[in-house]
């Protein structure tokens, strides 16, 4: 994606703190239509805050977010969503007294879309259960859905919004390796038709796989960000993130032969 292209999304110098600790320092970055930037880095490195603050969930102390020219970091969620910036949770918490489509259908009423009436909000989550490979569970109860689904359906609720940018934060997170597999290339399609795509992640060998740049937080500071080879070569990643045993066993390794659950928290390698 040509950097001369206008981004989705903007995010200039943002900082939040929490007490005497800084979760996101000064952290600046921009996804573009048609793209994937993956967002990765230790625990605690400040990626889940970062996505709180971008959807307003969480309010910066300082900095600047702006979707398509238009400032957002003084909104609330409900506004960012109905704009075209959408996210899914790293703990997903659907409303369990509702079926699966009914959940689905929050996400067409509340999002950009506007739904006029309940008729045409299940056609649409029926058409976003379909897309994440979940229409089968439709009316299944949500307590009864495996952690796998649950995520699927945080998805699905998501792309009922109709965004424009996607933030997901940890989508692979307790899913199954088929599952992983379907969501996996549900967000490559995805960014291919044109949707701009922050995906936070701790499975590293798919986000250095599908990410068209990637970004690495560190102790809430952004400390590199380029294409995921030359990221992977960066030498302050290597030695606060992914470390020397992981580049040479995992990433240099050809694809076919990476495990696809491999990840990273920080501690050198798998």
């Amino acid at each position: 994606m040509s950097a001369t292209v206008a981004p989705a999304l903007d995010v200039r110098g943002v900082v939040k703190g929490f007490g005497a600790v800084r979760a996101v320092d000064g952290v600046s970055l921009a996804v573009r239509s048609g793209e994937v930037l993956g967002v990765v880095g230790p625990n605690g490195a400040g990626k889940s805050t970062l996505v709180n603050i971008i959807s307003g969930l969480v309010k910066a102390d300082a900095g600047e977010i702006a979707y398509r020219g238009v400032p957002i970091h003084r909104l609330s969620p409900d506004e960012v969503a109905r704009l075209g910036v959408a996210r899914t949770f790293q703990i997903v918490k659907p409303l369990r007294d509702l079926s699966v489509i009914e959940n689905v259908m929050v996400g067409a009423l509340f999002g950009r879309r506007q739904c006029r009436s309940t008729r045409e909000a299940r056609r649409i989550a029926e058409e976003a259960l379909a897309q994440v490979q979940l229409g089968h569970r439709a009316e299944a109860e949500c307590r009864k859905i495996s952690t796998g689904e649950t995520k699927k359906l945080d998805l699905a609720r998501a792309l009922a919004m109709d965004p424009d940018v996607l933030l997901l934060d940890e989508p692979l997170a307790g899913v199954g390796a088929r599952e992983s597999q379907t969501l996996i290339e549900l967000i490559v399609g995805l960014a291919k038709s044109g949707k701009a795509i922050l995906l936070v992640e701790h499975v590293v060998r798919v986000v250095w796989t599908i990410s068209d740049r990637v970004a690495v937080l560190h102790h809430g500071a952004k400390i590199a960000e380029g294409p995921p080879k030359e990221v992977a070569a960066d030498d302050q990643v290597m030695a606060a993130y992914l470390g020397e045993r992981y580049i040479r066993e995992v990433l240099q390794r050809p694809a076919d032969d990476a495990e696809p659950g491999v990840s990273s928290d920080g501690d050198g390698g798998p």
